[in-house]
């Protein structure tokens, strides 16, 4: 598919290219964490206009295979994981997106991200960080009263 092709797509999806930008930016605000990011992905998607449209997103498939081997997961184990989450992806899906075979849509980095722990933003980072964090398990917050809450994820 060409970038004329793409463009048509989206505005026949969306209505038109503002609308699609303003659904990139609907979706950031809900997927990004951390301000940085946030403006990384915003000044990325703003470089695009109807004139010459080419990926917005680029997914380092890479980061895919790195995040599911940090976490342990087997293909196998990491389709099961999805599964918990009620998004079906079998084994030979997956493979294919860390390939680069199969198309990666915005839903599958989110369930990813929730299954291997990580922020979205990590799928477009170029290398794997030096420091690795993961969200986690879960969080207790004792107050100076003595009481406590917990947070599992």
């Amino acid at each position: 598919m060409n970038s004329i092709e793409k463009y048509e797509e989206i505005v026949d999806e969306y209505g038109s290219w503002e609308n699609y930008l303003n659904s990139l930016k609907r979706e950031k605000e809900y997927i990004c964490g951390e301000q940085a990011q946030c403006k990384e992905m915003e000044n990325e998607a703003k470089k695009y206009n109807h004139n010459h449209l080419i990926e917005i997103h680029k997914i380092n498939t890479e980061m895919l295979i790195w995040a599911r081997l940090n976490e342990g997961y087997s293909l196998e184990d990491a389709s099961e994981k999805l599964k918990e989450q009620n998004y079906e992806l079998s084994p030979a899906e997956i493979s294919d997106m860390e390939r680069g075979i199969r198309q990666i849509r915005l839903q599958d980095l989110q369930e990813f991200a929730v299954a291997y722990r990580r922020a979205l933003a990590v799928f477009f980072l170029p290398k794997p960080p030096k420091q690795d964090r993961k969200y986690p398990v879960s969080i207790t917050i004792n107050y100076n009263n003595g009481e406590q809450i917990n947070f599992d994820s």
